[in-house]
């Protein structure tokens, strides 16, 4: 998946050294004009909190409602100064619902699995 096709869920997953549910965004260098990109990646974060929101995500993983959330966007190439500066997403409609986002490399989402594999 990436960035290029905005509506689509990448990944949920439970990483091993985390008890949280991560919704990964692949930027897998798809989309290399840096406004694209940055626009890309609002349009994704928008449709990963709507998957939240709408109940979806309850439906779907009924057994890990009860865990937090984040989104994990990991990047083939550098992020852009604009992407580094989100840390999350929230809904106007329900304030309540605050999902953390954090940015990463490839290298540094594949070392941290290795080390969580590790352990």
């Amino acid at each position: 998946m990436s960035l290029a096709k905005p509506t689509v869920i990448d990944l949920v997953t439970i990483l091993p050294s985390e008890s949280r549910v991560t919704l990964i965004v692949d930027d897998n260098d798809e989309i290399r004009d840096t406004l694209n990109r940055e626009n890309a990646l609002i349009q994704k974060l928008e449709a990963y909190l709507k998957f939240v929101v709408s109940g979806q995500f309850a439906r779907l993983y009924p057994d890990h409602t009860h865990r937090d959330l984040c989104i994990k966007v990991v990047c083939v190439s550098p992020p852009t100064d604009g992407m580094r500066k989100t840390k999350g997403i929230r809904d106007h409609a329900h304030p309540e619902t605050f999902l953390p986002v954090e940015i990463v490399s490839s290298k540094e989402f594949r070392e941290s699995m290795a080390i969580s594999a590790k352990c």
